[in-house]
């Protein structure tokens, strides 16, 4: 049985990874800049992005727990496969 797989886009701007090869630690990125990449994750590693991005990280105050949770969940993105790169644009490369 085929797991269905589910795809989230990271942009540089916004991205902790220190060992990125598409914008390695240290680059200047733009607010504005497009350049990213996109990874493919499971369903549930999907659903939990899903809720910290927009039910948990909005309300967030203080409570060091949960941010070093979600700080944990993201740096565990970052060894999701890679499936596609952005430029600038936002475009695939």
């Amino acid at each position: 049985m085929d797991e269905d797989y589910y795809f989230i886009t990271l942009r540089c701007y916004d991205c902790e990874n220190n060992k990125c090869e598409l914008c390695p630690c240290g680059t200047i990125v733009h607010e504005d800049d497009l350049k990213g990449c996109i990874r493919k994750v499971s369903e549930e590693t999907y659903a939990k992005y899903e809720h910290y991005i927009e039910e948990v990280l909005p309300f967030l105050k203080g409570n060091k727990n949960i941010y070093k949770e979600i700080i944990d969940f993201l740096f565990s993105l970052y060894e999701e496969p890679v499936s596609q790169k952005l430029n600038r644009k936002g475009k695939i490369i």
